[in-house]
């Protein structure tokens, strides 16, 4: 390859202020490394990026091997505990209390750890049904918990936008069939069931015993759209009308398979709610034009098969003034 410029393990950086001290780790911005040599601010040394070091560590903690190692900057020594810049995994046993602990260095230089591609630059492959990411597991346990895949996000900063552990976008630039963000599927073999619960997606709030700040909303799952400005996105009906829906519940099956969810399915079901003045399905922030607020439907339902219904059926919306 003519554009390969050096293996990596060994990079040259500008010393920051300070200066650098000879098998001292070296912060540069997201990468760190082991300084080879003592050098005055600004001069050019090369970091040592890959390889086994003893480092100063936090006196008062044991670490195990395996263990995440973290720099912390402030204090100028290495950390089990989150919060500075991932730089390793301890490969020895450090006791408490102990002045080093013995790291191998295998930290990323790019924020978030783990890329594939580019905004610019993205991993391209027009197969027919390609899987960029595929992975296949099995477990036999009969007890515990299995995950295929298990993301946690520790989110520390004050007030963050968003903290996302799982996001998943589609972004169409042409007309594209079925784009779904984020899927989830049960399927279930000959003899398979749940005993339980069994979700396609599932959401868990917890919350702790100390009182919530005000002023939030918390759901188990938030549906946003945007729209832009005048949009139009067709009239109800029937007949290839577009249709845009906030939830949408759709069955698919043979005539005895349909009858059978009729017979002990619900499309929403509540669960654990006791007798209250609090609302169920509560519904802020909707404006009523000018037209007459009898008229205004709080539920729309289609019975049919054409276009999501051939009946409808309304629930208006009733003034508060008049419930009861």
């Amino acid at each position: 390859m003519i554009n390969f410029v050096q293996p990596g393990d060994i990079v040259e950086i500008t010393a920051p202020a300070g200066g650098v001290v000879s098998g001292s780790p070296v912060q540069i911005g997201r990468m760190i490394g082991i300084a080879a040599l003592t050098a005055d601010a600004d001069a050019a040394v090369n970091i040592q990026r890959k390889g086994v070091f003893d480092v100063a560590k936090v006196s008062a903690q044991a670490w195990a091997e395996g263990e995440a190692i973290y720099w912390d900057a402030a204090n100028e020594e290495m950390t089990s505990v989150e919060g500075g810049l991932f730089a390793g995994v301890a490969v020895a046993v450090a006791a408490n209390p102990s002045s080093t602990g013995r790291i191998i260095l295998c930290q990323s230089a790019y924020e978030g750890g783990f890329h594939i591609g580019t905004d610019s630059v993205p991993l391209v492959d027009d197969s027919v049904d390609v899987n960029f990411m595929r992975a296949y597991f099995d477990s036999g346990a009969t007890s515990g918990d299995s995950k295929g895949l298990g993301i946690t996000l520790k989110a520390t900063g004050t007030l963050q936008t968003y903290s996302t552990a799982l996001y998943g976008s589609v972004e169409p630039s042409v007309q594209v069939r079925n784009p779904v963000g984020v899927q989830g599927e049960l399927i279930f073999g000959v003899a398979g069931g749940v005993q339980g619960s069994g979700y396609g997606v599932g959401s868990y709030v917890s919350f702790p015993g100390a009182a919530l700040p005000s002023g939030g909303n918390y759901a188990g799952r938030c549906i946003d759209f945007t729209l832009p400005a005048s949009c139009d996105i067709g009239s109800p009906g029937a007949g290839g009308a577009t249709r845009v829906s906030m939830l949408r519940f759709a069955i698919g099956g043979d005539g005895t398979a349909k009858a059978t969810f009729e017979d002990t399915g619900t499309a929403m079901s509540f669960v654990g709610f006791t007798e209250g003045s609090d609302c169920i399905i509560n519904s802020d922030n909707l404006t009523i034009g000018a037209g007459d607020p009898a008229n205004v439907i709080g539920l729309r339902i289609g019975i049919g098969t054409a276009g999501g219904g051939d009946t409808f059926y309304y629930i208006p919306l009733v003034p508060e003034a008049e419930w009861n």
